[in-house]
């Protein structure tokens, strides 16, 4: 199943919703090219979080990010 399934449902079907969600800064990145369909959908904001733009301090909490990622 595609990614962006879900948010072509809702907006298919008309479904008239907002939606208020927490991401990471890597989630943002990845989805740069459908980020109008969250949009589309009823997304109204996200609360972004990033854990560092220093990689010493990225390696220490072991998140998986990176600084390129969060900056």
């Amino acid at each position: 199943m595609r990614r962006w399934a879900f948010l072509e449902a809702i907006i298919a079907e008309g479904i008239h919703i907002e939606i208020v969600g927490s991401t990471r800064a890597g989630d943002i990145v990845r989805d740069a090219d459908i980020l109008h369909l969250y949009r589309k959908a009823g997304v109204v904001r996200f609360l972004m979080g990033t854990e560092s733009t220093d990689e010493a301090t990225l390696d220490r909490v072991k998140k998986g990010s990176t600084a390129a990622v969060d900056r």
